[in-house]
């Protein structure tokens, strides 16, 4: 047994300290998700203050609304004089509602031709997925009169070159290969009178800072490739996808639970997983394959922005010139699409126990109110411990990490007054795990069997994962989204979505 602590926002933190929970959501059986708009509005601020105070080059900040549809963060977005980023229809369909205007918006990913119409008739610009969505675009506009205004266009990179390391990329399902870029500028240029190529877009999911720096320098070089042909482009995207979607407080912990799975593994012993999983971990020739992936998975602490973009754009586009300097020199745009990180620790989520029965060894299994749909654990199954708070202290405000009264060190057997337990969803599926790994209680009283009405908080949730997949599978209750705000040093208030 070992600890994973998750890292939680200092906000956050003090919320917890001074909220009962327990009282306030007593006859709430929904699954609940708590949302704090002010920690989006300091990561927006972070990021303008990164790039206005260390970087000459023009950014322009694109909110990725998929990371989460709430109007909250929408408003958020729209008040903070940031753009936005849709990957939908109805995604573009609330922008417009909330107040955003076309020129501050973006349209990406697979579009239907009714997305198509709309994003053209409010002068959104489009990312353009592939040939056919060109061609697309092209007969649209004719086919509804629409060629009167431009349609400004990025055209996305499915495969850049790169020359870092012996690194292959994976292939992507999104994007324009390179070899079919010159196909593009035809139809563009004959369509030169309703079709205007502003830029470039490659997003990925690869987070180093060495494949973001080459992707720039892909789009860069399309760029100059460009403007010799006689096209203005001026913008390159790189999308999203900075940083692990999971931080732990300790890295240490997580490094040593790592190595712990892995002995098991190498010695045939049980994982204490449920069902033995080994999250992915194989064992080829007695050594370990996988647990660098893991590794990645994990970040301690807070992302670094600054640090990361310094490394990106002080990265070399050739032995004279930097990337952020040739952005500058070439007066190119550096678009970005965090979702993610303008949503990091910005959200929790909370489970009730609902039924608890005995398993093996002493462990329990517990049924929660949610599934794995609402907090989207098929993707992004959480990797560090949820927060536990017991139903037997409904009279305090504070709250406790899971083990946090137990030893940071690896312990292979369990403390006798720790109980072990698996969380499962409560669908009538076998597959509806909200964890693999168990959780460890230890309560003040010694009574450390899990009861009904207990309450799990799963930590860093805003983005992805309590709405990304979200849903209500056997007609289950769906879930409630609040807003959370501080009003003052001590008060904190807490509003139905639907509410504000």
């Amino acid at each position: 047994m070992i600890k994973v602590e998750s890292y939680i926002h200092p906000l956050i933190e003090d919320f917890l300290n001074k909220t009962n929970l327990l009282s306030k959501f007593k006859e709430e059986d929904s699954p609940i998700h708590l949302l704090f708009p002010q920690i989006m509005e300091n990561h927006i601020t972070q990021f303008k203050n990164i790039f206005k105070d260390n970087f000459e080059c023009n950014t322009r900040i694109y909110f990725a609304k998929k990371a989460n549809p709430s109007k909250i963060f929408t408003q958020v977005a729209l008040d903070n004089d940031i753009h936005i980023d849709v990957a939908s229809e109805n995604e573009l369909l609330d922008v417009l509602e909330i107040g955003f205007e076309g020129s501050r918006i973006e349209c990406t990913g697979p579009k239907s031709d009714s997305f198509l119409k709309l994003a053209i008739e409010k002068n959104c610009l489009i990312s353009c997925d592939s040939i056919n969505e060109l061609i697309r675009i092209i007969s649209i506009k004719k086919e509804h009169n629409l060629e009167n205004s431009k349609t400004s266009i990025l055209l996305r990179i499915s495969n850049p070159r790169i020359s870092y390391g012996n690194i292959t990329l994976k292939d992507s399902r999104f994007g324009i290969l390179i070899e079919d870029l010159d196909e593009c500028y035809s139809l563009i240029t004959q369509n030169s009178n309703s079709i205007e190529l502003k830029g470039f877009h490659i997003h990925r999911s690869e987070v180093q800072r060495e494949l973001k720096a080459e992707f720039i320098k892909e789009m860069i070089t399309q760029v100059i490739k460009t403007r010799e042909i006689g096209f203005n482009t001026t913008i390159i995207n790189i999308g999203g996808a900075f940083s692990p979607l999971h931080h732990v407080k300790d890295i240490h912990s997580y490094r040593d639970y790592l190595n712990i799975l892995s002995q098991k593994l190498q010695h045939n012993e049980h994982s204490e997983n449920w069902r033995n999983d080994f999250y992915d971990l194989s064992l080829i020739n007695n050594q370990v394959k996988g647990l660098q992936i893991l590794k990645q998975k994990v970040y301690q602490g807070m992302f670094n922005k600054l640090s990361y973009f310094n490394e990106i754009l002080n990265t070399n586009f050739n032995e004279h010139i930097t990337i952020s300097k040739i952005l500058e020199e070439l007066n190119i745009t550096l678009c970005l699409e965090p979702g993610y990180n303008l949503l990091e620790q910005s959200g929790i989520s909370i489970a009730k126990i609902i039924d608890v029965k005995k398993y093996k060894d002493n462990s329990y299994i517990s049924s929660c109110n949610i599934n794995s749909s609402n907090i989207s654990s098929t993707f992004f199954e959480s990797l560090c411990d949820p927060i536990y708070i017991s139903s037997s202290d409904e009279n305090l405000n504070n709250y406790n990490n899971i083990n946090s009264s137990l030893p940071t060190k690896v312990i292979i057997k369990p403390q006798s007054n720790a109980s072990k337990m698996y969380l499962f969803g409560n669908t009538c599926s076998e597959d509806d795990i909200l964890m693999r790994r168990p959780i460890y209680i230890e309560n003040n009283n010694n009574n450390n069997e899990p009861k009904i009405g207990d309450m799990i908080i799963f930590t860093n949730t805003g983005a992805y994962k309590s709405y990304f997949q979200d849903a209500s599978p056997l007609m289950q209750k769906k879930s409630k989204y609040f807003k959370v705000t501080n009003i003052d040093t001590n008060n904190w208030e807490i509003l139905e979505e639907n509410d504000n």
